[in-house]
């Protein structure tokens, strides 16, 4: 008797065939991770090569081009981990440092730079038990004050005798401290989302019909929560990595030990020119020192999302939800946040237009402010000053999250024609934003808006600065004033109004900077502000 047949692996001319009908797609795919034409072409080939290698594992030709997709997403992620970028430099500096028995470091940094803050966690990561001096200068530094230190450092350090540098010593063997951070949330543990006010939810939605069953929010905000994070930190760092740490700390500290094991912490991030690029890195530095070290980070990286996520439509849905519901009047939000989803999932797009219809037909003030800024300053850190505006009449037109991240992901796309699925996306918010009407704070051109910010700034990457400019670009046409909204410090906000904001927008603008000390003071100037706007 014959036994069971064996399969049979991919023959080399289908393979051929197939990766001629496939490149057009994986470049794309590979576009929308990297930016960078050159690494595009290296992750394919590299992909080609390693898919070939592993022509056996293919079970059936009929996804071979979710198989190579795969293998393509994880060649550009490993590329993107290599990638050296500002932090980089530094910690691979520390390394060195670190390492030699006969080298000190001085670490120059500027006060108020959000990234250099978060860095510097690491830096002292990887300096260990090694003394470092660290001088902060500013406009108003004293040359004197820093030779003072500068001579304090070396007196401290000349009691340490030279050392013999091994025979057999190098230094390119040295390996900075690996960090245990993934890109994909494992479904069998709990996935701790970040709180982002109404969209949460929704994004729970989402995670439980991808097959997440077991999923919790962070802790809400408050100023016991900021001081337990702020704890760990040297106080600089921009208001939304202390607060998310202690969100994390609390909720760590309120599970049972043998419970922790089973938690994952998702902090997203996109890369560019701020700091959100190094919060993942950074948690996990602190988490390793407090002996959470078996705490899962699971940091996926923004722009890749609609390559990477297990359904990007779904997801946008999720988002739209959240944009939709923050146009209701305030009054409304905590009885009807639930009706969109009756039977517990998120529904069809007719679904969604069906409801911003509904929204829409509530009377508006004429009273409006539009709100552009970071996601987290315009839902879940804004210490209750919108919906306190909103209270009092205010309509608030927030900078939709969906569209931000539509912008941002055609951006990362490389490709201004956007893709098909670009294209069906960007019809749905257009067809919403007509539902919503005066209520709408979505754009009618979102092409419209790259445009804008091709002329302003064009040459700006992070924290989707660009989106934020030409945003408040668009609402100053329509709204009485706009508030800036971002963290205390943030790099993307000062670049913003270097490049002039406040003078090619048509409405007044004010720089709402946000550092969980808003006080009295503070809400006088933003009363005078809106006085000026006749708000």
């Amino acid at each position: 008797m014959s036994g069971p047949k064996e399969k049979q692996a991919m023959t080399k001319s289908a393979f051929i065939k197939e990766v001629h009908d496939a490149e057009a797609m994986l470049y794309h795919v590979a576009k929308s991770i990297l930016k960078n034409d050159a690494d595009c072409c290296d992750a394919v080939q590299e992909t080609l090569l390693k898919a070939y290698e592993k022509l056996d594992t293919l079970k059936k030709e009929k996804f071979f081009r979710t198989w190579i997709t795969r293998i393509l997403i994880n060649e550009c992620n490993g590329i993107i981990r290599k990638r050296k970028n500002f932090g980089d430099h530094l910690l691979s500096g520390a390394k060195i440092v670190a390492h030699h028995p006969n080298l000190y470091a001085v670490y120059l940094t500027n006060h108020g730079c959000g990234p250099d803050t978060l860095v510097n966690h690491m830096f002292r990561e990887e300096m260990g038990d090694k003394p470092y001096l660290q001088i902060e200068v500013d406009e108003q530094y004293s040359a004197v004050g820093i030779i003072t230190r500068i001579e304090a450092f070396l007196n401290s350090i000349s009691h340490r005798p030279p050392a013999q540098m091994p025979k057999d010593f190098n230094i390119l063997d040295v390996k900075m401290k690996p960090a245990n951070i993934k890109f994909k949330p494992d479904k069998d543990k709990t996935l701790v989302l970040p709180d982002f006010g109404y969209h949460t939810w929704y994004l729970e939605n989402y995670f439980e019909q991808c097959g997440y069953k077991k999923r919790k929010t962070l802790p809400d905000y408050s100023r016991e929560v900021l001081m337990k994070g702020r704890a760990e930190t040297n106080s600089k760092e921009y208001l939304p990595f202390p607060v998310m740490l202690g969100q994390i700390l609390t909720l760590l500290e309120e599970t049972p030990k043998e419970e922790q094991k089973d938690l994952q912490f998702l902090i997203p991030f996109n890369e560019g020119a701020d700091a959100d690029g190094q919060y993942a890195r950074a948690v996990r530095t602190v988490l390793d020192r407090k002996g959470y070290e078996h705490v899962d980070i699971i940091a996926p990286i923004l722009e890749t999302l609609p390559v990477t996520a297990d359904d990007p439509e779904l997801l946008m849905k999720a988002l739209v939800c959240g944009d939709i519901l923050y146009s209701a009047d305030p009054h409304m939000r905590d009885q009807c946040y639930r009706s969109l989803l009756p039977d517990g999932s998120l529904h069809e797009w007719k679904d969604l237009r069906r409801w911003a219809k509904e929204i829409g037909e509530e009377s508006t003030s004429a009273k409006s402010l539009g709100l552009v800024g970071t996601s987290a300053s315009l839902t879940s850190l804004n210490e209750g000053i919108l919906e306190q505006l909103e209270y009092e009449g205010i309509l608030c037109r927030r900078a939709p999250l969906s569209e931000m991240m539509l912008f941002l992901w055609k951006e990362a796309s490389g490709n201004k024609n956007a893709t098909e699925f670009f294209q069906k996306w960007e019809k749905q918010l257009l067809a919403i934003h007509k539902r919503l009407g005066d209520r709408s704070s979505f754009s009618q051109d979102l092409s419209g808006l790259q445009k804008r910010a091709d002329e302003y700034l064009s040459d700006y990457s992070g924290a989707n600065g660009r989106y934020r400019y030409a945003k408040a670009l668009e609402l100053g046409e329509n709204c009485s004033g706009i508030l800036m909204m971002a963290p205390r410090y943030e790099n993307t906000a000062m670049v913003l109004n270097m490049r002039g904001i406040h003078d090619h927008c048509q409405a007044p603008v004010y720089d709402l900077s946000l550092d969980g000390d808003c006080d009295e003071a503070g809400w006088e100037k933003l009363r005078s502000f809106l006085y000026y706007c006749e708000v």
